[in-house]
Order: C-alpha cells, then sequence, then structure tokens
C-alpha cells in the first residue's frame, strides 16, 4: 500500500522529523494565509463590483490552493504517523477518514 498518489502530491515520501515537519507545516500555512489573503480581497471587490470570469477564476484557483495546503497538512501528519492510504482513485477521502480520529 501506497501513502499517497505520487502524481497528485508534492509531499517528500520520507517519514519527517519533527523539526522538519514543523517547518513544512510551517511552510504551508504560510502559504494557506496568503491564499486566504486574496480571497478577502476578491471579495472585498466584489461587494462594489460583480466580479468578471478572471476575479471569479482567481478566487476558484486561491480556494483549490487552500484545500491542497490543508490536505498537505494531513498527508505529513499520516506519514509520520505511519498512517498508510491506499493510492487509488479514493485516496482524498481515505485521508480524511484516517485522520479524523486522529
Amino acid at each position: 500500500m501506497n501513502l499517497y498518489n505520487p502524481l497528485c502530491s508534492q509531499v517528500n515520501l520520507t517519514v519527517l522529523p519533527k523539526e522538519k515537519l514543523k517547518a513544512s507545516i510551517t511552510t504551508e500555512m504560510n502559504a494557506i494565509e496568503k491564499e486566504l489573503e486574496i480571497i478577502k480581497l476578491i471579495l472585498k471587490k466584489s461587494e462594489l463590483q460583480t466580479p468578471d470570469e478572471i476575479e471569479v477564476r482567481a478566487a476558484a484557483s486561491c480556494l483549490h490552493s487552500v484545500y491542497n495546503g490543508y490536505e498537505n497538512i494531513l498527508k505529513l501528519i499520516a506519514k509520520m504517523r505511519k498512517i498508510e492510504i491506499e493510492s487509488d482513485h479514493r485516496w482524498h477521502k481515505r485521508l480524511l477518514y484516517a485522520m479524523k480520529d486522529t
């Protein structure tokens, strides 16, 4: 059983020492915060005028990045705890279920 689908992940698959885990999570959280700030700007602008297609796509892309960031954090924690997730088309769902009780 593979922990992640390597085509869908940019996370290093080796077991991480706690210091590296903390640094990796901090990096992900910083990226998430940046994406959330962009979403806030788009939402604020949308109060004044209807967003155009580019702004809608930008917001959707940022939201996707936020989800991926949280998913990457869960993958890092799962790897540290040696939780294995099968690499199939349901690996995202399996990851969430595996992590809900940790």
